[in-house]
């Protein structure tokens, strides 16, 4: 039978008892996506039930945070607790906000934010698909301000 209190042997310090592991969801990526077992398939086995996921997208449109129920070799099924936007969504992203640049160690072209370097697009083979990416993503932006 439960008591009416917590027993001692059921607290511990947040630290010993779970993770906090940070998901940065590539560009377009629908928040709902992230509920899908098979979204997390390739960091599975780095996670335990217990674990929370505070997911952030490269481009600062929204947040959530997961909890971690159940893991498998290749899957994991999360429940979202919290879900929000961020102030520093795309829409507040400008042209000029942009840059494209050339990444040394993977000798191709990345879309970065200027203020804080957070890559949005990487890997891309030419300048010009670089570009083009970065236009594709300030148009959408600018088209729904209009």
């Amino acid at each position: 039978m439960p008591s009416n209190s917590l027993n001692i042997t059921n607290w511990s310090n947040f630290e010993h008892g779970c993770a906090v592991k940070i998901a940065t969801p590539e560009h377009g990526t629908e928040p709902d996506e992230l509920l899908k077992p098979a979204y997390w398939a390739h960091v599975a086995r780095d996670m335990l039930v217990g674990y929370f996921i505070l997911a952030i997208p490269a481009s600062r449109e929204w947040y959530q945070v997961l909890y971690v129920a159940d893991v498998g070799a290749n899957f994991a099924r999360v429940s979202r607790i919290a879900f929000g936007s961020l102030s520093l969504g795309v829409e507040a992203i400008k042209d000029s906000d942009l840059a494209v640049k050339w990444n040394l160690g993977t000798k191709k072209f990345d879309v970065v934010r200027k203020i804080d370097g957070a890559v949005l697009y990487a890997g891309l083979a030419t300048k010009d698909a670089a570009n083009a990416r970065l236009a594709a993503h300030i148009a959408p932006k600018q088209s729904a301000a209009a």
